[in-house]
């Protein structure tokens, strides 16, 4: 079943409730419903004409992994190919990233105070700084960074408000371009999660963005069965299955 380490399952289900799934077997359900895609670095326009409707594409990993950040670039290669203009928000917060934002060079990202420090979750990674550099020579994308500041703490204690308030302003200075975000798979949940909101929620719900059916969520989790890639939209769930990982979609 399983032909190459590098190839992925890319599957869309008008299904709105994710637990239906299951009602059917897994595997069958793949072959059924699967678009295949060669390799993980190349990806087709059948993803295009799937995610390039939407305004706002959140990614959320388990910080450490590897697959969402590479996604994420191919993600931007596959939209500036099609003319269209990108911005990517990534889960850091600006005032460690002041070296690059004045620099601009691959050096300063590696230099940044955020990727000197000692890691904490994950994200102080090579594939997170490779995401910068990259983007960096894109034509039609640039970076942002979201995550809360130091000083932001003294404003609110509610990062996720905070946050949302950072992606929000960076879509309203570039109306017209796409936003692209990678942050902990968390912070991208459209539903509040035991009672509490979080960015996805505030950004799919503010009135002003109007992204109600605008949006999609993308989570992606390690666990042993399988490696998948869940998309929340408006038009039900989309998921995308990357075999040289093992994660299960939630």
């Amino acid at each position: 079943m399983i032909r190459s380490l590098k190839k992925i399952l890319l599957i869309l289900t008008s299904v709105l409730s994710f637990s239906s799934l299951y009602a059917q077997d897994f595997p069958t359900y793949i072959k059924e419903n699967a678009i295949s895609i060669n390799t993980s670095n190349n990806l087709n326009d059948s993803v295009y004409k799937l995610l390039s409707g939407f305004q706002l594409i959140m990614i959320g990993e388990m910080h450490g992994t590897n697959e969402p950040a590479n996604f994420l670039t191919s993600l931007i290669k596959l939209f500036t190919d099609k003319g269209d203009s990108v911005q990517i928000g990534l889960e850091l917060p600006s005032e460690e990233m002041k070296k690059f934002l004045a620099e601009k060079s691959d050096s300063s990202v590696y230099s940044s105070d955020f990727f000197t420090k000692k890691p904490i979750d994950g994200r102080e990674s090579h594939p997170w700084a490779e995401i910068i550099v990259t983007v960096n020579k894109i034509k039609n994308a640039k970076i942002f960074f979201f995550d809360e500041n130091k000083q932001d703490r003294e404003i609110s204690n509610n990062r996720d408000s905070l946050m949302y308030v950072n992606i929000k302003k960076q879509m309203l200075k570039n109306p017209k371009w796409k936003t692209i975000t990678l942050s902990g798979n968390i912070h991208n949940m459209l539903l509040p999660l035991n009672g509490a909101n979080k960015m996805a929620y505030y950004l799919k719900t503010d009135k002003e963005l109007k992204l109600t059916d605008n949006i999609c969520s993308i989570n992606h989790r390690y666990k042993s069965i399988n490696n998948c890639i869940v998309v929340r939209s408006s038009v039900g769930d989309i998921i995308i299955s990357t075999i040289y990982r093992k994660i299960i979609c939630c």
